[in-house]
């Protein structure tokens, strides 16, 4: 027990110091009257975004919650994986650069504050017709949008340098921060960030350079450069992504619980405005002793052309412009901090901390990602998109750090470590910030591609960005009429069934499912009926050379009614056409396949079925559309066409049930993106 106390010990006071070395975080919201939150809350990554420049939040106390803007209610700031309520740091924007022969720096941490409002009140905005805050302009599910200044000069809000001890003095910015959000299953392990940065001061930034600190994950820091087990034909996939992992896949919270830490999250540049990106990536590791407050990091020996630069005692916080700017723009790429007691002297680098190495190797501190540089005039605005990703399982083996780990030789026990699933999440990104394959200026340039299997598969967008995912369909308007014993589900799917989705650029809906249980978890609810429609995907054999062949299916699904026609043929039955017993047509071999399970009978009343089964399809132009066509019961007119029913019964009155409704469509085979099924 003793032992317990000293590590709880030990580790609040590290994470006090780490946290509150600059001011009382909640005295500084008690000034800024109008700091807001919202969380990005819909997907296994749960996020919070606010007016100040940060995303996560700084609090010494990780268990205390922010209110939420949007939905009015206490939220953690930083969570993930969701479902296990693992919290996490903060992420926070830094921007520097000298200013008439002055380096200056502003720091989210502190230095920023909300406009005037109505501007500087958040703003929420969604692609989801059903939503309040829908707008035309969403390109996601969430759409959070900021505007702060760092104009602010309040000595009480705003830190004085650390080393030269003057207040702050702002640049003269004025930034747009809009975070996007989608929950579908692997877009929902991310959240992108664009910025706008605008000069409003009356001088030109110069060496102009942006940072972000890593998330924190209560563990050693780390940049994942490639990981090859996502690329495309073995071959690697470029990252540049740091992250924040916890030692052993395991952490001790503030109420001395042991929780499973196995994943990790990062932050990565999507776009900068810099045609030659100067990246910049450094850690910290920060301790406390009996001594007091310690810091140490990786830096590069001095050279004749270039002296070891003094950055001010390691017994002091770093916080000061020059020592921002310094670790922004010195284009180090620091080794991973789990490297921290190799040594790499030969390489030019510092020799290890003689006192504190090993530990250091192990335990947390703050990690920055820089790029640059650029100018930025009076009225000029600079634009930046980050993403903020999460994957799990990186910690695989819960013996493996107890096994293998030696500070002096980490390799071991890095090399088994998985990074897979955040490198996986780290390129849908990507890709949806700039979708691969997709000409979206319309120059006729729609990114790389590689030849893989004789097939072009496209793995980088043309440089201008989408910001566009793909999604499930949205899902139906939903109400439920309880009864003793029975519950009546009843659903109208028009908005749903004629969306159109943005990669297929077509109606993609495919079906619906029904889910009960005895509360809301995932794992707790019971699929209790499916319709899907009566469709077929198509596998075409292609042969790329005399002894190699595959079969590929590129093809949306096909109706039976489509392959009827097709073929000449109305007595056509694709299902008899298998891999083993192919259809030869024109000289080329195909097999057919269901498109999910073809349950398509909707008279069946004990099954998913329609409510007004005479319904005729409506119009698209819902002017034309005659009382006798629509239904009123959802608080709107909708048409009766696309009202379903379906009933749940020999319920026990005494429990509480839960039920679902989603939407899911046929997927993107083109694109190698699965079917996909609303939240």
């Amino acid at each position: 027990m003793i032992g317990v106390r000293k590590h709880i010990t030990a580790f609040l006071l590290s994470l006090f110091l780490f946290f509150l070395m600059f001011h009382d975080t909640n005295a500084q919201l008690h000034i800024i009257g109008e700091a807001e939150f919202a969380a990005h809350a819909s997907g296994r990554l749960q996020w919070s975004v606010s007016n100040l420049g940060i995303s996560g939040w700084v609090n010494p106390d990780q268990s205390v919650k922010l209110f939420d803007s949007l939905t009015q209610q206490w939220m953690y700031p930083a969570v993930y994986p969701r479902e296990l309520g693992i919290r996490w740091g903060w992420c926070g924007l830094a921007v520097g650069g000298i200013i008439k022969g002055d380096t200056l720096v502003s720091d989210a941490l502190y230095e920023f504050t909300p406009v005037e409002w109505p501007e500087g009140k958040l703003q929420f905005r969604s692609i989801d017709l059903l939503r309040n805050y829908y707008s035309p302009e969403s390109n996601a599910e969430l759409d959070i949008i900021a505007t702060y200044t760092d104009t602010g000069t309040d000595p009480r809000i705003a830190l004085p340098d650390h080393i030269t001890g003057r207040p702050h003095i702002p640049i003269g910015l004025k930034i747009r921060e809009r975070s996007m959000s989608w929950s579908a299953e692997r877009l929902d392990e991310f959240i992108l960030f664009n910025y706008e940065i605008e000069n409003i001061g009356p001088h030109t930034l110069r060496k102009g350079y942006i940072s972000f600190r890593v998330p924190w994950g209560r563990g050693p820091n780390g940049l994942l450069r490639s990981n090859s087990s996502v690329g495309f034909c073995k071959s690697a996939s470029p990252l540049m992504l740091a992250y924040s992992i916890a030692k052993d896949g395991t952490t001790m919270n503030l109420d001395g619980e042991i929780e499973q830490r196995t994943g990790a999250v990062g932050v990565m540049f999507l776009g900068t405005p810099v045609d030659e990106p100067h990246y910049s990536y450094n850690w910290q590791g920060l301790l406390w002793d009996d001594t007091g407050y310690v810091r140490w990091q990786p830096r590069h020996q001095g050279t004749k052309e270039k002296s070891l630069r003094k950055l001010g005692p390691e017994s002091k916080p770093p916080y000061s412009d020059v020592y921002q700017y310094y670790n922004m723009s010195n284009g180090e790429i620091d080794y991973d901090q789990i490297n921290a007691a190799v040594d790499y002297s030969f390489d030019g680098w510092l020799t290890p901390s003689p006192r504190y190495a090993t530990r250091i190797a192990e335990e947390g501190g703050g990690a920055y990602l820089s790029v640059g540089s650029f100018d930025l005039g009076p009225g000029q605005i600079a634009t930046f998109t980050i993403a903020i990703v999460a994957g799990d399982s990186v910690h695989h083996d819960p013996t493996a750090h107890e096994r293998l780990f030696d500070p002096y030789n980490p390799s071991p026990f890095y090399n088994q470590l998985d990074f897979s699933n955040l490198a996986e999440n780290a390129n849908y990104a990507k890709w949806v910030y700039d979708n691969p394959g997709f000409d979206t200026d319309g120059d006729g340039y729609a990114g790389k591609y590689r030849m893989c299997n004789g097939d072009t598969t496209w793995f980088e967008g043309d440089g201008v960005p989408d910001f566009r995912a793909d999604l499930p369909p949205p899902p139906p308007i939903v109400k439920v009429v309880p009864e003793e014993g029975r519950l009546t589900i009843r659903w109208n799917g028009y908005y749903t069934e004629t969306n159109i989705d943005k990669f297929t650029r077509t109606k993609d809906f495919e079906g619906y499912r029904v889910y009960s249980g005895l509360d809301s978890r995932l794992s707790a609810m019971t699929l209790q009926s499916s319709f899907d429609k009566h469709n077929f995907n198509r596998f075409t054999h292609i042969k790329l050379s005399d002894e190699i062949s595959k079969w590929q299916n590129r093809e949306l699904p096909f109706t039976l009614d489509t392959l009827q026609l097709l073929y000449d043929n109305e007595q056509f039955d694709p299902l008899i056409h298998s891999r083993d017993d192919p259809l030869l047509y024109n000289d080329t071999f195909y097999y057919f396949e269901k498109n999910d399970h073809n349950m398509y009978d909707l008279s069946n009343e004990r099954e998913i079925h329609k409510v007004y089964p005479n319904a005729t399809e409506p119009s698209n132009d819902p002017t034309l559309w005659t009382d006798d066509d629509v239904t009123t019961e959802h608080g709107e007119r909708l048409p009766k066409f696309y009202e379903y029913e379906f009933v749940i019964d020999d319920l026990v009155s005494t429990l509480s049930y839960f039920v679902a409704v989603t939407a899911f469509d046929f997927g993107f085979a083109k694109g190698g993106m699965p079917s996909k099924e609303s939240d």
